[in-house]
């Protein structure tokens, strides 16, 4: 079995996550997301909680029958230079049988924390290619509080109601569906 790794906050989950997941359910059998920062939600920069950003990632994945390859882990951020180790030993406490293989990421420096582990290749997926505009969680949390309905071209619409309900701004949907 192959195994890929997928680190991520996902706040909100949007096109930009969706690249580099999709280059590991390409190649891999199972894909382990991490989704961290589950000691924050509510705030400005972490407003979904761990719930929603795995029900976000389901809804997506279901649609496409690929739900059954991912597997969702929540850590809380521990800001140490460990953070690997404590990644890796987290999937290994609740999966014993997985063996990654594959580190996805979309940056050299999301898959450079990893370096130090051979046994894993490295895959920078480009987030900017065609079909997959350039975005950042941040850029979206943003429109979202201006009330920009741009929003909508980088959120899944299967995930709208989460997102829209959160920012209260739901109003916007009936425009647009």
């Amino acid at each position: 079995m192959i195994d890929g790794l997928l680190v991520m906050r996902g706040q909100p989950f949007h096109f930009g996550h969706i690249r580099p997941l999709d280059a590991a359910l390409d190649i891999c059998d199972r894909v382990f997301v991490i989704l961290g920062s589950t000691q924050e939600h509510g705030t400005e920069k972490n407003p979904f909680t761990f719930s929603e950003r795995k029900m976000m990632i389901r809804r997506y994945y279901e649609d496409l029958g690929l739900w059954e390859k991912i597997r969702i882990l929540g850590l809380p951020d521990i800001f140490s230079l460990r953070w690997p180790a404590y990644v890796l030993e987290s999937i290994d406490k609740v999966y014993p049988d997985a063996e990654i293989a594959h580190i996805f990421g979309g940056s050299e420096y999301d898959v450079s924390w990893f370096s130090e582990y051979a046994f894993m290749t490295p895959h920078v997926i480009d987030r900017t290619k065609a079909n997959y505009p350039f975005i950042s969680a941040t850029m979206i949390r943003e429109m979202l509080i201006f009330r920009d309905p741009r929003w909508m071209e980088y959120v899944p619409k299967c995930n709208w109601d989460i997102v829209a309900r959160k920012y209260l701004v739901v109003d916007m949907l009936n425009e647009n569906v």
